[in-house]
């Protein structure tokens, strides 16, 4: 691959080569071509590719959480990326994407490597470049987590709870299934996890609006939380879909928290809302419960059989409450 001095002089991580190394280098690199606003990859990816910008702009952020996100970066021509994961083999902290129509120099990470094992003299030179700029990326790294550290619980809290409810939210739950599995393979352990969905609550949305659909969901997460050990984890997954994970019990003793919960809606649902609202109809819920292991030995299985369960309750007349079957 032929490119013209003036281009080879901006390669930052060649900044140490002469000019016979740099076209050498450059030689083991394939074009790649992407339109504004394309991914290049995504923050927790392990790509294991360098990429150089040759045309164009750049761009980098990384996401909370609750989904908003911070722009860190722009790279320009002769400026490269992904270099964490090529070195490191750990999954990038960020997102890449174009900011403008871009073309990159992308070299995979067994060329990379292959050539710096066929030209360790060269190989040296553009080891100690990328180690240069790796520090100070790193650098700014920390001037980051520093800002991140000085809004502390506020920024915590923002990443693992529900705004509207004060629940834990999707991501946490994922999170802690995958956790309490692995703890309960390793003290041979049991727990249950149970599913809610309020009944016809889009009707309720449509009938009483937006913001006393929302106040109903918050006396949901109230009842949720009255009818549960310290210990759950309760969160809400999105809309009128809740989960929670009860370390230790059985899908006996999970039942026995769902009718409590069930017994607390209703006599919750009688009283006027804060709007001075009375509800004309009861709000109810559809519940599932499943066990692990007997119901699932993966968080995907577990969930699928929570859910079915969940689904049942809503065939059988909604309302009720059911436990899934032994797989």
């Amino acid at each position: 691959m032929n490119k013209d001095d003036d281009f080879l002089k901006k390669v930052m991580i060649l900044e140490e080569c002469s000019l016979q190394e740099k076209k050498q280098f450059i030689s083991i690199s394939r074009p790649l071509i992407l339109k504004k606003d394309d991914i290049i990859f995504k923050q927790g990816d392990v790509g294991r590719q360098l990429y150089i910008v040759e045309k164009g702009l750049v761009g980098s952020y990384t996401k909370y959480g609750d989904g908003s996100q911070i722009d860190l970066a722009r790279y320009s021509p002769g400026m490269f990326l992904g270099v964490m994961p090529l070195v490191e083999a750990l999954p990038g902290y960020t997102t890449c994407y174009a900011v403008t129509d871009v073309e990159l120099l992308l070299i995979d990470f067994i060329d990379f490597h292959r050539f710096i094992w066929t030209n360790p003299v060269t190989g040296v030179k553009i080891l100690k470049a990328i180690l240069r700029y790796m520090i100070c990326d790193l650098h700014e790294a920390d001037k980051f987590l520093a800002t991140m550290a000085m809004w502390g619980e506020k920024a915590r809290h923002r990443a693992i709870i529900d705004e509207l409810t004060g629940l834990y939210n999707k991501r946490f739950f994922e999170e802690s299934l995958e956790l309490t599995i692995m703890k309960s393979k390793q003290n041979k352990n049991t727990f249950s996890l149970i599913m809610f969905d309020v009944d016809d609550f889009r009707k309720i949305n449509q009938t009483l609006g937006r913001t006393r659909g929302d106040e109903i969901l918050r006396n949901i997460a109230y009842c949720i939380k009255s009818a549960c050990r310290e210990n759950a984890v309760i969160s809400r997954l999105g809309g009128d879909e809740f989960a929670v994970l009860l370390p230790d019990l059985s899908v006996t003793d999970s039942l026995q928290v769902a009718k409590r919960f069930k017994n607390i809606l209703t006599a919750i649902w009688k009283q006027p809302l804060s709007t001075g609202v009375t509800l004309d109809a009861p709000v109810t819920a559809s519940i599932g419960i499943a066990e692990f292991p007997d119901h699932g030995k993966t968080a995907s299985v577990l969930k699928e059989a929570a859910d079915k369960a969940l689904y049942s309750s809503k065939k059988a007349g909604k309302n009720t409450i059911m436990c899934a079957e032994k797989i």
